[in-house]
């Protein structure tokens, strides 16, 4: 199994509200990375894989939330010391609008040599 990701993920950690479609139901959790293909959700336990979810981020000055809809792709531990986590890997389906900014920014706050 190939582990390389198409984009790189950013440790960081943001408030996330997460929406069942099945239970029609609604958790907050934690962000533990971001990245444009999908997120790590810190959760315990986590949802099984083939979820179909969608996750409610508030992001920016002035506060605008990004709905993401997308399915858990692993389910178990995740991240990187020291933010290793239980959660979920969520796939990203459609990034909505704002996404890919919202990610370029993230990258150029953790690497500044990255082009504005």
């Amino acid at each position: 199994m190939d582990n390389r990701r198409r984009w790189a993920r950013v440790a960081r950690e943001l408030r996330v509200l997460i929406h069942f479609d099945s239970v029609r139901s609604a958790a907050s959790a934690m962000t533990v990375d971001i990245g444009r293909g999908g997120i790590f959700v810190a959760m315990n336990p986590p949802s099984p894989v083939g979820t179909p979810v969608r996750c409610s981020i508030t992001v920016g000055a002035p506060q605008k939330v990004l709905d993401i809809d997308g399915v858990v792709v692993r389910a178990g531990a995740g991240g990187r010391p020291p933010h290793f986590r239980f959660g979920i890997g969520v796939a990203i389906g459609r990034p909505p609008p704002g996404w890919d900014e919202f990610c370029e920014e993230l990258e150029r706050q953790t690497d500044p040599d990255l082009p504005a």
